[in-house]
């Protein structure tokens, strides 16, 4: 009985024996696999980053100039360094595109770089909210332009013409439709006013001297209508002594019937 007990204690201390030289070999095995894979990753992080130091995917370069920019290896470090440089100068090329869209772009150029830069919107926050603010202003006065009617309020139209004479691309669109549109309506009344010059019908006169008399006020108004209407005022005037005069003839007359 006790050699069977020193027997299997012999075969238990041999399969302990076997069982730690098993996972030393393992853990040695293991060792070397993690070294080559080691060198691997390294080849593979400079591959990656060397194929972002020409890329325009922002937030690609950004993401990997953040993840290996404290890598241990040198040559990581140094590929990291120039997808760094290539990061910068697509942040510059943004930043230029923002302040000239902000500048000089119409509607649709900002809405475009807009959309471009939101993978940049930690870095060029302010950049973007200028454009942003200049994209809402022009929205506001294209769809205030649009809904003017000239044949509503003329004068109020040229006012607000005037106000939005600077703005680019479809406002300046808008603008000049609603230009053409004015034109062509004070063409229409200078020619009623000058048709009525011509006329003895007081009170379709007087109806358009009221209509039109704080128009011909306006600046902007051509000299054409103004002219007419001053026209106008004389003939009226011209009616109405008429008229006193005939009346005070008749008062003088013995002619009585």
């Amino acid at each position: 009985r006790m050699v069977s007990e020193q027997a299997a204690a012999a075969k238990a201390a041999a399969e302990e024996a076997s069982r730690v030289d098993a996972e030393e070999h393992v853990a040695r095995v293991m060792e070397g696999a993690d070294q080559e894979e080691g060198g691997g990753s390294v080849s593979k992080c400079v591959a990656e980053l060397n194929s972002l130091a020409t890329s325009d995917d922002f937030a690609a370069v950004c993401a990997a100039v953040s993840l290996y920019s404290s890598h241990e290896h040198p040559d990581v470090r140094s590929a990291c360094n120039i997808a760094a440089t290539n990061r910068n100068k697509l942040m510059q090329k943004m930043r230029t595109k923002l302040r000239k869209a902000a500048q000089e772009g119409g509607i649709a150029d900002l809405q475009q770089v807009l959309e471009d830069s939101e993978p940049y919107s930690s870095q060029l926050g302010t950049q973007i909210q200028t454009a942003q603010k200049r994209h809402d202003q022009l929205q506001k006065a294209l769809s205030e332009l649009e809904a003017l009617s000239p044949s509503d309020d003329i004068a109020q139209a040229i006012t607000t013409l005037e106000s939005f004479a600077a703005l680019p691309k479809e406002c300046a669109d808008a603008r000049q439709s609603l230009q053409r549109q004015i034109e062509s309506m004070l063409r229409t009344i200078g020619e009623e006013l000058l048709h009525l010059c011509s006329s003895k019908a007081i009170d379709t006169i007087d109806a358009a001297l009221t209509r039109h008399g704080d128009l011909t006020k306006h600046p902007a108004v051509d000299a054409t209508v103004r002219d007419n209407y001053a026209q106008l005022l004389a003939h009226r005037a011209s009616l109405t002594s008429g008229s006193i005069g005939l009346l005070g003839s008749f008062s003088d007359s013995d002619d009585f019937v």
